[in-house]
This record gives structure tokens, sequence and C-alpha cells, in this order.
């Protein structure tokens, strides 16, 4: 391979834009954005020099890497460092390439000082080249960065990295070398300018299956206006990236990421109404990205993916989306931390393992329609849960639109912590007290309880005593409560259809007639056995009426389990007729 090494001693002042004696040519600088000496830059140095980061002297505005080599008059010394994978990239062409950096040396110019600067070249992981320089420190002037470069070839996809090393045999007198580092570069010499092109930061580069995103024209090119995304790789938005009316398509799990959803956007100018800014049939985690100020942002329908579809959201924004999509046969759709922000109209359809959302915030634009929808042809098997979120529904905009025709799991419905605000109409649908439901500690609307009550008053329907002291079921037909939530009510029967298993206190308060005189008993009975620790007494006034009779026990429910009124003569066989009861579980 063609190699040259190239010292620049015409250079780039601090305070000013341009390094002389460079070609006048852009080339784009194909390093990644991690290049860039910043707070984030990861520093590794060994053997007898300390590397620091620096922002003392600045180079195109980037940090510096500061090199502190303590020399002697008799020891050779030198310092190995590197910037972790910060330079790590492919290149996509054969051909060859020249890399660049600039140093400056604020070494003192008192002493005859003669050190190698050098630097390793890994090509796929293999150390291929090393080249080095001597350097007289003695002739460079103060307050200007000086640049090295070397021309090598690589072939497409190799992938390369470098780390550099400073050396010096002996100085005299005793001291240290003060270097410093910055304005990293590697470009492709497709026109044979045979030196460096002037100094350039990286905009997007690929290594391995990770593409950093600066510029539309990172992405794959649009056919039909469809940009399709590549299979198992992951899109690193660095920036906004305006589709201009053209579209994504992802591919088998595309990644799509970005450092904050406040400056890594995307956004669609004329994309139409109703067209998806992003669509795929697969599993697309997605991190710290917002999508801005298009009619619909997403669409994902498993239904056609052999493959479950999982998708996994952390830090998503949609600003400015009145219809943001559709979330169709997934195994999971998990939302944290991210907001919808004068936006709504999220819509889950088909069948659907969880649906979960946490601290997150669901503000409206007022307008006709809901922040979230389940539609009523949505099978939910595990749950739709929200927690720790903030729905914020005002004017005409609905907050969670549950359709009371959607399949959901008892108790599968739920709402944690929530704080509903702004004066619209938080919820449609399914309803607080549906068995569904499932809503604690939530500001703003009604909290679901565990809690039942029946009644009956005036019943003449007589409870038929056989034996004496044998318990009977209270007969008469009761009247189940609106309070009632997570419990089925039919006569004379309380069925606890809530899925934990907890104690309940239950009371029954009755009045009866039975035979003049007699002693009545009182029994509040689980599945059809009594509880014997809820007995109690009464006994008929002389015209054969008792009432005021209270009964009350703690119990412990499970799913299905219920509970009934017992009442036993024992004093005659008289019949016995409770003609008010009032039964209460809490």
């Amino acid at each position: 391979m063609a190699w040259r090494f190239i010292l620049t001693l015409i250079t780039k002042q601090l305070t000013s834009a341009i390094i002389n004696k460079f070609k006048a040519e852009y080339s784009e600088n194909i390093l990644p954005i991690t290049a860039l000496i910043t707070d984030n830059t990861v520093i590794n140095y060994s053997d007898d020099g300390v590397v620091t980061l620096s922002d003392d002297y600045q180079f195109s505005d980037n940090k510096s890497l500061k090199l502190d080599l303590p020399l002697s008059t008799t020891l050779p010394k030198i310092s190995n460092f590197n910037v972790g994978s910060g330079l790590l990239t492919s290149v996509k062409y054969d051909g060859r390439y020249i890399f660049s950096f600039r140093f400056l040396d604020k070494t003192s110019k008192t002493s005859l000082a003669n050190v190698t600067l050098g630097f390793n070249v890994f090509i796929n992981s293999v150390l291929t080249f090393t080249f080095d320089k001597v350097i007289d420190l003695d002739v460079h002037e103060e307050d200007k960065f000086y640049t090295i470069a070397q021309s090598f070839d690589l072939n497409a996809d190799d992938i390369v990295d470098f780390s550099f090393f400073v050396s010096s045999d002996s100085i005299t007198p005793s001291q240290n070398v003060y270097l410093y580092f910055s304005g990293f570069k590697l470009e492709l010499d497709d026109r044979f300018l045979g030196i460096p092109s002037i100094y350039s930061k990286p905009i997007a580069t690929q290594v391995g299956n990770y593409k950093i995103i600066s510029f539309l024209s990172d992405l794959p090119e649009a056919v039909s206006n469809v940009i399709t995304l590549e299979d198992n790789v992951t899109y690193f938005i660095a920036n906004t990236i305006d589709l201009l009316g053209d579209r994504l398509v992802g591919g088998a799990n595309t990644t799509i990421i970005g450092g904050s959803s406040e400056n890594s956007i995307l956004t669609s100018t004329g994309l139409g109404v109703g067209v998806p800014l992003l669509s795929s049939i697969y599993t697309t985690p997605i991190r710290h990205i917002s999508f801005n100020d298009v009619d619909t942002a997403i669409s994902f329908d498993g239904s056609t993916n052999p493959n479950e579809m999982a998708l996994d959201w952390t830090g998503v924004n949609f600003v400015n989306v009145p219809n943001v999509g559709l979330v169709k046969d997934a195994s999971n759709f998990i939302f944290d931390k991210g907001a919808f922000l004068n936006s709504k109209g999220l819509s889950f359809d088909g069948t659907i393992g969880t649906i979960g959302f946490g601290n997150s915030l669901f503000r409206g634009d007022g307008l006709a329609g809901d922040l979230l929808r389940i539609e009523s042809t949505c099978t939910i098997t595990r749950r739709f849960r929200i927690i720790y979120s903030s729905v914020i529904a005002f004017g005409s905009t609905t907050g969670l639109n549950v359709n009371v025709s959607a399949t959901i799991p008892v108790e599968g419905y739920i709402l944690d912590t929530i704080n509903f605000s702004g004066g619209g109409t938080y919820l449609s649908g399914v309803a607080v007290t549906d068995n569904k439901s499932l809503f604690v500690n939530c500001k703003g609307i009604e909290n679901s309880e565990e809690i039942s009550q029946y009644y009956m008053n005036g019943n003449a329907t007589a409870t038929t005593i056989v034996s004496v002291g044998v318990s009977v079921k209270v007969a008469g037909t009761t009247t189940s409560s609106s309070v009632t939530q997570k419990f089925t009510n039919t006569d004379n029967r309380a069925t606890y259809i809530g899925s934990l298993t907890r104690f309940f206190k239950v009371t029954a308060t009755l009045s009866l007639e039975s035979g003049n005189n007699n002693q009545v008993g009182v029994y509040i009975a689980k599945n059809g056995t009594l509880i014997n620790e809820s007995e109690v007494y009464g006994t008929t006034s002389g015209s054969g009426r008792a009432e005021n009779i209270v009964v009350q026990t703690l119990v412990q429910l499970s799913e299905n389990d219920y509970i009934e009124i017992f009442v036993e003569n024992d004093s005659a066989t008289n019949n016995i007729t409770v003609t008010d009861l009032n039964v209460i579980l809490i």
C-alpha cells in the first residue's frame, strides 16, 4: 500500500477559522461524531505520560487532548493513548484515504527538544501500519496548531481505528513536554489531492450496524417517496431531519435513537394527510426521538409479521401531531418518559399482550378526538396500564377512550397515580365500576374500589324452615347497588370477580318476621359454608317481629368466591321472612 507522511508547518492560528497551505477543497470527514473532543470523550493512556481533556487550546471550537510527558536527560520516555472507540469507523468505498490530526506544542523552548510523534492504524482490529515522525519542538511557534497527515489504502467495508504515541530518548535539560491534540479527520482522497483538504467536522458515518444521521442525505435514497431503513441497523438521529414529503418504512429490528427528543427530530414537510411518517411490521426500538409537525406519525401493524412485533420506546415525543397513529397486533407496546404535546390520536387494535405507559405526559390540542383509544376489536391479553403520568384533556379532546366491547382481562385496565386535568372529558367507554378497571391513586377521576352492596326492602318471600336449628339461605329478590365494583350480585349472593385475593369486612343488617318469641340465628356464609365467627341471635317480639339484627365478620375472598346470608329458627319450625336486608362488603 502506498503511503505518504506530511507535516504542514504553516497552520491555523487559534483565532482563525482557516488552515493555511491546505487544499481549498471541501472533503467529507467520515469519522463518527464521537471524533469531536468533548466532555464525553473517552481517554485511555499508558506508560509515562498523562493525557487529560483540556479547553485551554481549542481547534475549530473543539476541545483538545493534553499530553503531559516528563522527559529526562538519560532515560527514554514514551506515552501511548487513544480515545476508545471514538475514531472507529467503516468506509464505504475502495480507495486511498487521508487521516489527519492537529497538535499544538506548549513545551518550553529553552531545551534541545526532539520527540517522535506517531500513530497506529488498525484495520479490521489488526494493527496494520505504524507511522512516526521526529519533531523538533524548538522550531514551533506559540499558539499554532500543526497538522500531521498520512495516506493509505482501504477496501470497502474495512473498519479502521487509530491510537497515538509520543516518545523521546532524552531531553536537555530535563523537563515536561506539553502537547495538545485535536482536529481528527479521515477523508477519501477521490480527487487525488495528495494532501489534506481543509478541516471539516464529522457529519455521519456507519460503524458496523450503527449509522449517524445528521442530514437527509445520510438516509437511504427514497424510492417513490419511501425511504426503506435497513434490517438490523441502528440509526442515530443527530439533528432535525426533514424528509421533505417522503416517509420511512422500517426493516427487521431497525432501531432509531437520538441524543435527546429536544434536538433529535423527525418530520416531513408536505407529507400527506393520513400518511404515517414511520411505518413497520417489525420490532422497532425507539429512544429519545421526537416526531413533529405531521398529520400522522406512526403505523405499526404486526398482523403480517410471522414473528411477534415488540415496541419498547423511551423518551419519544409527538409534537403537533393531530393523529399520532396506529399500533396493531403486537406482543407488547411499552412507552416510558415520553410526551404527547399538542397531539392526540394513538389507536390500538388487534391482539396485544401488554400496552404500558409510564412517567409520561399527554397533552391534547383541544380538538375533537382521543389522546389514547382502544378500539372495539382490540384484544388485550394481559393489561393496559398507565402509571405515574399526567393526562391533560381540554376543549373537545377526550383523554382515554376504552371501548366497552374491547376484550380486556378483569382488572387489566390499570390507571395508577395519574393526574387528570384540563376540564375536558377524561374517560370514555369502560367506566370505573367495570370489572375490567383498576384505578388507584388518581386525581381528577373516581378511583376503583373492591366493594359490594345488595339489599331488599318489603320482601314477602318466606325462607322455609324444615328443621329446628338448621340454617337456610335467606330467600327473596335482592337489588345490587350502583356502587358495586369487582363483584357480581344476584339474589342474596355477592360473587367476587377481582383478580387479587384479599380480606373483606362483611356486614349484614336485617329485619325479619317469624313465630312469637322465637330465637332466630343469623350467619354469613362463604361458598355455602357457614362462618361460625359471624353467628348472632335475635328474638322475635310477641308480635313475631325482630328488627335491626346486625351480623358481621372478616373473610378472605379469591376470584369467584361468594357471600350469602343464612338464617335458622332455634325455637320452632316456623318460617322466617326477612323483610329488609342490607349487605355490604368492603
